[in-house]
């Protein structure tokens, strides 16, 4: 799972972005190692989900956002299992899954 930095600039965190830009030029390319092992990579760019994983001044995502605010654990786990349920020859190679109203935010 990458994060939507993966794909637009976060002028307040630059090494946060990049390293995601990093994972997701990495997952594309090695897609075109794989497909021929019969494997697909799918590269997921959510934006905010509420975990408890904390951001840099120490505080969780879920401790900052309310339910329904942001995207939950679970939707983020349901556009996984869309990706991966697709049949050969298919692959979702790029799933971008934000919350309403996230581009208007950038």
């Amino acid at each position: 799972m990458d994060s939507a930095a993966g794909q637009y600039p976060v002028k307040s965190q630059p090494i946060y972005a990049a390293s995601k830009w990093w994972a997701r030029g990495f997952a594309l390319s090695l897609s075109g190692t794989m497909e021929r092992h019969g494997i697909g990579v799918t590269v997921l760019q959510p934006s905010e989900v509420r975990t408890e994983i904390t951001s840099p001044k120490g505080v969780s995502r879920a401790e900052q956002h309310d339910p329904g605010e942001v995207l939950s654990t679970e939707q983020a786990a349901e556009a996984i299992l869309i990706a991966a349920s697709q049949e050969e020859p298919a692959n979702v190679a790029q799933l971008d899954l934000y919350r309403r109203g996230m581009l208007n935010f950038l």
